[in-house]
């Protein structure tokens, strides 16, 4: 609509005779652009494609996009210059009867139609990945049975036992969280049947661990805040010999923003008794929650472990893999300088709160990055299931990592 809008008012003023714009478009690098403009939308749709299926994200650096735009330049004017110009040219072409017009686009139409039918049948043409690709994708992108049987969707809390199955053991250690959680109950499940302890896992989608504190953008049907609260009253009445282990995706909490290149709106934190009112006030509001909720649990004599969020992709992991086998080239990177900017607001945080109250902060970012990169690959495999979760084999890898450091 609004380039609809600017288009009309350009030629509406123009009416009126000469003026500022239409001096400034009649420069020649605009006419330029304006005699190739149609090969230029041609062209440019499959260019930024290619280098978004090479990249694995829509969000290009600047570099690459002013290159997208060159070569886009490039073609255009070499589309107009051999395609559109011969076809103008009527004495040099004869046009076309009635006959080859609908007889070549009847035949373009069925070719064109009978390869997508041919592609969607075939579920998009998988073996051009090669088998050990796509057995490493599905491995990698698939929900252990523990994350499905205990994230729970609706407001009350599902106590889901994890760890040893020994009779009679007690409870050390309760996992509490949102869908981050969910993805590290099998990497818990499997360090604490190791360890000969037992278990208890309380995950909610789009529900981190604070007090007080729904998300906005969820909807009054999430309950957020009731489930937490719930989830609290079980911890101080049923376990109170367990080390409470916290983990949250806190970093697009304090911000209210995603990764840059992840598909999602914003997380907009508020009150339970308020109304939303943006996302600027996220940080101060997460504070006060998720520090309400550590001194209740110290002042009930609980040791707490706060986990940091693990480094925010911000692109489909496992994809972007089997993109860059596909086409051989490397798997993308986190680089450690947009970690740590991206953090800028969240660890200060979290630090605060677990000083003020004696929790233990634990930083998954201290085993998965070093001082250029965060690894979202280990051997291989990958370390997440999509753009910010971890996988069944990066839980596996991480969990004992940082419980041994909570223990130290």
């Amino acid at each position: 609509m609004p380039a609809c809008v600017g288009t009309a008012a350009l030629i509406w003023a123009g009416t009126g005779g000469h003026h500022l714009v239409g001096r400034l478009l009649s420069l020649a690098p605009f006419v330029w652009i304006g005699l190739i403009s149609y090969s230029l939308y041609l062209w440019h749709w499959p260019v930024l494609i290619a280098a978004r299926m090479i990249e694995g994200s829509a969000v290009l650096d600047l570099p690459l996009a002013w290159a997208c735009i060159g070569l886009s330049l490039a073609l255009a004017f070499l589309s107009w210059k051999f395609v559109e110009q011969p076809f103008r040219r009527k004495a040099r072409m004869a046009a076309p009867a009635r006959k080859q017009i609908f007889g070549f686009s009847a035949g373009g139409i069925f070719l064109l139609g009978s390869v997508s039918a041919g592609v969607a049948l075939a579920d998009g043409l998988p073996l051009r990945l090669g088998a050990s690709t796509i057995a490493l994708h599905a491995d990698a992108t698939r929900l252990h049975p523990l994350d499905r049987q205990c994230t729970t969707q609706g407001k009350s809390p599902n106590a889901c036992p994890v760890g040893s199955e020994a009779p009679g053991a007690q409870v050390a250690y309760v996992l509490w969280g949102d869908s981050h959680a969910g993805a590290m109950i099998s990497g818990f499940d499997h360090w604490l049947k190791r360890e000969g302890k037992a278990g208890i896992a309380f995950a909610k989608a789009a529900c981190a661990p604070m007090l007080g504190l729904r998300r906005a953008d969820m909807g009054s049907r999430h309950g957020c805040d009731t489930h937490n609260a719930a989830v609290l009253e079980r911890i101080l009445a049923d376990y109170p010999q367990a080390t409470i282990v916290l983990v949250g995706r806190w970093t697009m909490l304090a911000m209210g923003t995603r990764m840059t290149g992840e598909p999602g709106g914003l997380a907009i934190l508020t009150t339970s008794a308020q109304p939303a009112s943006g996302i600027a006030a996220n940080a101060a509001l997460l504070e006060n929650g998720l520090a309400e909720l550590v001194a209740r649990l110290r002042q009930a004599d609980r040791r707490v472990v706060l986990l940091a969020g693990v480094p925010e992709p911000g692109f489909h992991v496992p994809n972007n893999q089997a993109r860059a086998a596909m086409l051989g080239t490397v798997p993308r990177e986190v680089s450690r300088a947009t970690f740590d900017q991206r953090i800028a607001t969240s660890d200060p945080l979290l630090v605060r709160v677990a000083e003020r109250y004696g929790a233990r902060l634990v930083r998954p970012a201290d085993f998965l990055c070093d001082d250029t990169r965060c690894g979202v690959l280990l051997a291989g495999k990958p370390l997440y299931r999509d753009d910010d979760h971890l996988s069944i084999a990066g839980a596996a890898w991480l969990v004992p990592r940082m419980m041994a450091a909570a223990a130290s």
